[in-house]
């Protein structure tokens, strides 16, 4: 900024509007209006009302204008000098965007319910894994009586969890979270989102850290803080993604400082609250390859953490195929564009050798396509960090910024590949990746901020009995420039790298 003690000074020549302080006061004060927009409208969106009454279409224009503003804000981080009093202001502002939306009626979600109902099943004392809703929900002799008066307790939030007819899919530590919410305010959005809240503060704190080690501007935490779809999936969504945040920023920001061993302790929490942060430990343990005590020290306690937390889902071996573990892993597709045609070609190239394959079989095959690339995706950015030039078996605490920063690039694509990759895409997920976002920003995987909205658009479709154009439409229309994006600058990066080895080859003559 031209005056580093007043937010709202002026550049004398006026040349770049990231030196204005108010432009930075207009694009937060008119996020706060967004989100309190989407309070107002959330009214007309009550659970079990009419779809087709539902101001369906304005939601989610207002979610891609937040979207546009969001650019901008992200626009004038890069180029303005930090103070502190700015960075105050984007905290204000997020935390302001935040309660503005805890009064909010869940807009186009029910997820919550089960959250609810599993956090008061696991605060009673019983394992969640080895009920199931729908069984709570009746007569039967086989259900203990003080489990079927927890559901009638519980009312209108069992009768409304989503699939009742499977087990959880939340693993053991999300499942402490929702029972410590149960403990806060039982049956009520009001204890997920003071929990939520307080995790998200520890988010933005080990954000501000995580950039100070990096060398970067503070103000890139509003990459996150300012999301207006984190804040909509987390605080009107309340989906339990924010849980791992946290986790998964500490578990980055020890590896940062070399406590590799240490970083092993939240890391394992992720797991045991989501599953796929397993997939970040090969990177982070190559890191400490060259010292192999500390290398077998790190896995070995991430393994004993790992297999004593995730212990409670030896239930689910007796559901079988009444497991969510296993209905989600094996039929679950919604929003996701390149997934399906793994499985449309596997289908055409079947066909065409006169083969007929099962009912999934397809779908399986297109899994297996998609653990290969993410495998060497995490292979790639393994031997990337276990080659890094400098390392000499120095700590990454001792490694240089740029290195630190290379390295969480690493971290970052190869969640950025599951997500892209997976057969389920819904906006929620884009919280796995935002964290990442704000240490090593990508403008593609930005854009997924304005793009992922379009996803509330198939409960428009669905409602007017053209579900199908949202699937086959909509979702091109929704990943078809991110995808062109990405290339695109994966052609620029490789024709800008061809010429300086160029110039290298070839020095210039005088």
């Amino acid at each position: 900024m031209a005056d580093t003690n007043d937010m709202t000074h002026r550049n004398a020549d006026n040349e770049d509007p990231r030196t204005n302080g108010w432009v930075w006061i207009l694009c937060g004060v008119t996020l706060l209006g967004c989100c309190a927009a989407a309070t107002w409208m959330s009214q007309r969106f009550v659970y079990g009302s009419d779809m087709l009454g539902r101001p369906i279409l304005p939601f989610v224009g207002l979610m891609i204008f937040a979207a546009l503003v969001y650019f901008v804000a992200v626009y004038l981080a890069t180029g303005t000098t930090p103070t502190r009093r700015l960075t105050y202001w984007v905290f204000a502002v997020g935390a302001g965007m935040r309660l503005l939306m805890v009064p909010s009626l869940p807009i186009l979600e029910d997820d919550y319910h089960r959250y609810l109902w599993d956090g008061a099943v696991t605060a009673h004392g019983y394992n969640p894994y080895a009920v199931i809703p729908e069984k709570a929900q009746s007569r039967s002799e086989n259900v203990p009586a003080a489990l079927l008066e927890l559901g009638e307790e519980g009312g209108l939030i069992l009768q409304r969890v989503n699939h009742p007819q499977l087990g959880t899919i939340y693993p053991p530590v999300a499942q402490a979270a929702f029972a410590l919410a149960h403990a806060i305010a039982p049956w009520r959005l009001s204890g997920l989102r003071v929990l939520y809240y307080g995790l998200d503060c520890i988010a933005f704190a080990l954000l501000i850290l995580l950039l100070k080690a990096l060398g970067r501007s503070p103000l890139f935490a509003l990459i996150y803080w300012w999301n207006p779809l984190a804040v909509k999936e987390i605080y009107n969504g309340v989906h339990m993604d924010i849980l791992l945040v946290p986790l998964l920023l500490g578990a980055v920001l020890l590896a940062l400082r070399g406590r590799v061993v240490s970083s092993m302790v939240p890391l394992a929490l992720a797991v045991a609250t989501k599953l796929w942060p397993v997939l970040l430990v090969p990177p982070i343990l190559a890191t400490c390859i060259r010292s192999p005590r500390r290398a077998v020290g790190a896995m070995a306690l991430f393994t004993l953490l790992t297999v004593f937390l995730l212990s409670p889902l030896i239930a689910i071996v007796a559901l079988g195929k009444d497991s969510g573990f296993v209905a989600y892993g094996t039929r679950w597709e919604m929003n996701d564009a390149l997934f399906m045609i793994f499985p449309w070609s596997i289908k055409r190239i079947a066909g065409l050798l006169g083969w007929e394959l099962e009912g999934g079989t397809a779908h399986r095959g297109g899994k297996l396509i998609i653990m290969a690339i993410l495998a060497t995706v995490v292979l790639w950015a393994s031997w990337r960090t276990f080659r890094a030039e400098g390392y000499s078996g120095r700590s990454l605490g001792a490694w240089p910024e740029e290195k630190k920063t290379r390295w969480c690039n690493g971290l970052l694509w190869i969640v950025a590949t599951l997500f892209l990759l997976s057969p389920t895409q819904f906006p929620w997920y884009y919280l796995w990746v935002l964290p990442l976002l704000a240490l090593t920003p990508n403008r593609a995987l930005l854009g997924l901020t304005a793009m992922l909205p379009l996803y509330y658009l198939r409960f428009y479709y669905n409602a007017h009995g053209e579900v199908d154009f949202f699937h086959y439409r909509i979702v091109w229309i929704e990943y078809a420039p991110i995808w062109g994006l990405l290339l695109f600058d994966a052609w620029k990066s490789w024709r800008e790298k061809e010429n300086r080895q160029g110039n290298v080859a070839q020095p210039s003559r005088l």
